[in-house]
């Protein structure tokens, strides 16, 4: 009898467990559900993937009833896409209406400033900056602009023309571009003069001097040619110094400033042809980039020869024939510098490229090599 009660009592505690656990079970359920249904009505914003070259970044989004995907617009589809050449950057905007068999999906674009109030967004109109135009009246479709940089974030509405409650909303940053370097290298000719090589990280072709040199019983190249042997980040060495120095835009919603930089060195076909038809041995082929990172390497002597070649320059001549054949070259590109945030940015459209060409004034005068007198002596 007792072994029949215990085994009585063992079912029914078996049953509760059983049965709490149901419970439970369908307690966890109903949470689930009911949170889906909640979060269905909240806006979701997935920020778009950050462009590696910076520039407008819109984000997607997602709300009850509407959801926004943007893509970014190649600058090669701008016509395509009737986007001003001169855009700074521009995406498509597509909305997608829930339910699909909505009598109206008509909706209506808006774009203003997340504060309008803030320090920087103050007084300033949103469509200065950005611009959002719908493929057509009520179009899913919506092209976003970026006119120039901007410091506040940008919220674009995405709205039902016939529910004003039913709407989305995507956010829309600037992310801070590297503008490229401000280079300035020095050195020293034989004519004790001072050699500025200049560039500035917004012009892409830049036009420097030929070193004016004079024949001398010793030639010392590393004197004539100003080489530098100095920290990556520049300095001064014995012939010569350099500095580099990295430029950001100064107006932008989200920081991408970068402590290091990459930089390389190539010769073009015109100088490469220049450098073989005197006779000279090359370890490099044309606009081949060698140097990432130059590890203090970046000087005049080693910009109008060292990279390019293992040969020297022994007498004043060989200088004399490489000035005159430039002299007909002067404003081609020589050689070009590139400049990147770091070496994986230096083969995508983040990097700069600066092209080095001899300006003519700079061949327009050479120092006279010697002088002879028909007598040497006179008698009267």
């Amino acid at each position: 009898m007792s072994d029949l009660y215990q085994h009585v009592k063992s079912d029914k505690v078996k049953w509760v467990l059983t049965l709490i656990a149901f419970i439970i079970v369908a307690v966890m359920l109903a949470g689930i559900i009911c949170g889906w249904f909640e979060r269905k009505d909240e806006t979701k914003e997935q920020p778009a993937e950050v462009v590696s070259d910076g520039g407008m970044v819109v984000g997607n989004a997602q709300s009850g009833g509407i959801s926004l995907m943007s893509v970014k617009i190649m600058s090669a589809e701008y016509e395509t896409n009737g986007v001003n050449a001169l855009a700074d950057s521009a995406y498509t905007l597509t909305a997608t209406i829930e339910p699909s068999d909505a009598t109206n999906k008509a909706v209506d674009y808006t774009a203003a400033w997340k504060n309008a109030n803030s320090a920087w967004a103050s007084g300033k109109n949103v469509a200065d900056y950005v611009t959002v135009q719908q493929a057509s009246d009520g179009s899913l479709n919506a092209t976003v602009t970026c006119l120039k940089a901007f410091g506040e974030q940008v919220i674009i509405t995405c709205a039902v023309r016939d529910n004003v409650d039913a709407y989305a909303t995507c956010t829309v940053d600037y992310e801070q571009k590297y503008l490229g370097a401000d280079i300035s290298i020095t050195g020293h000719d034989l004519t004790n003069t001072t050699v500025n090589w200049n560039i500035s990280h917004d012009n892409q072709d830049v036009s420097v001097g030929f070193p004016t040199l004079k024949n001398m019983g010793s030639f010392d190249q590393n004197w004539i040619f100003a080489w530098c042997n100095v920290g990556t980040s520049g300095g001064t060495g014995t012939y010569g110094s350099y500095s580099v120095n990295q430029v950001y835009s100064d107006v932008y919603t989200i920081g991408n400033e970068k402590d290091s930089y990459s930089m390389g060195v190539c010769i073009t076909q015109e100088y490469y042809d220049i450098l073989k038809g005197l006779g000279y041995t090359l370890k490099v082929s044309p606009e081949e980039y060698i140097g990432f990172n130059v590890d203090g390497q970046l000087s005049i002597g080693n910009l109008i020869l060292g990279y390019w070649s293992n040969n020297t320059f022994s007498n004043y001549t060989a200088y004399v024939n490489l000035r005159s054949a430039l002299k007909s070259h002067a404003g081609q590109a020589m050689f070009r510098i590139k400049c990147a945030p770091s070496e994986a940015d230096i083969y995508t459209s983040e990097a700069k490229v600066y092209n080095v060409s001899f300006s003519a004034s700079s061949f327009s005068s050479i120092l006279a090599d010697s002088v002879s007198l028909n007598n040497s002596a006179i008698i009267f």
